[in-house]
């Protein structure tokens, strides 16, 4: 952290809550933003700091959809309690061992974000799933939306980048026209958009929520995006069934709500997870 970027964040804080910092720590385990556990007074704060490479709207659109979960009153989020173009600053939480009613929780309220009621797919402005641009326009159809704004969008950034050839780019397209093949029609729902492992949390403070790509979307995204890297416990989806079922055989469509999120790692990391892309397509082509 600079010098001029720590008294950037201490008159901020200083001017929201009035406070001086004491002491600035580096936090691990983001792939992104730098960290820091920040003491002043008798107060803790995480301070998320944008990389250098980053646009200047990433953490703003951040807090925006934190703000949006925690104003459904279904799932907790970290409250934001300072924002702008270079940082974030939340409360620190205590992480502690995830339980079962931990999980259950986290299924639950998931549930109750998904049952708020969206007029329309998109959001109130673009955003980022991690650092790529996620285009959020206002969509009638979710088949239309999720095609074109996350499967093609991130198509086209992969193949402009040479991580897809021309045949990949072709069955993408064919697999996008097609989803209504296996996707039941779905009503749009506010999503956590980036639902993995490591954007939920069992802090002593309660369960939450991180990190997230807000949007007005298909609400099975959420489920597929919890099964990458290993999954979640069953007790998450057995009491998000519980509150609010999904249609049957969901687990067999899951891939296809997860592409996007592999061409995302692909644009963002490398032709590591060309292998994912390519046995989707392979699955359901």
């Amino acid at each position: 952290m600079t010098q001029q970027l720590a008294a950037h964040i201490q008159t901020k804080i200083s001017e929201t809550l009035g406070v001086a910092i004491e002491s600035a720590n580096p936090v691990s385990g983001g792939d992104i933003a730098e960290s820091y556990r920040v003491t002043a007074g008798k107060q803790a704060f995480f301070v998320k700091i944008r990389p250098q490479n980053a646009p200047p709207e990433l953490l703003p659109c951040e807090a925006v959809g934190l703000n949006a979960i925690a104003a459904t009153g279904s799932i907790d989020t970290p409250e934001v309690i300072a924002s702008d173009k270079d940082f974030l600053v939340l409360p620190a939480l205590t992480p502690k061992r995830a339980d079962e009613e931990h999980w259950r929780t986290l299924g639950r309220g998931l549930a109750k974000l998904h049952s708020a009621p969206q007029t329309e797919f998109g959001f109130v402005h673009d955003n980022f799933c991690g650092l790529t641009l996620q285009p959020n326009p206002r969509t009638a159809n979710g088949f239309d939306f999720f095609a074109e704004h996350r499967l093609l969008h991130q198509t086209q950034l992969a193949f402009d980048k040479g991580l897809l050839t021309a045949k990949d780019c072709q069955e993408l397209e064919l697999l996008a026209g097609r989803l209504s093949r296996w996707i039941p029609a779905q009503a749009p729902s506010l999503v956590h958009g980036d639902l993995w492992s490591g954007n939920q949390m069992c802090t002593e403070q309660g369960s939450v929520v991180i990190d997230p790509a807000a949007h007005w979307g298909w609400r099975e995204v959420d489920i597929g995006m919890s099964l990458m890297f290993g999954g979640f416990e069953r007790a998450f989806y057995d009491s998000y069934q519980e509150h609010f079922p999904m249609e049957n055989r969901w687990q067999e469509r899951m891939p296809l709500y997860n592409l996007y999120h592999w061409l995302n790692h692909l644009n963002l990391f490398g032709g590591q997870y060309l292998p994912e892309v390519r046995s989707t397509l392979q699955r359901f082509c």
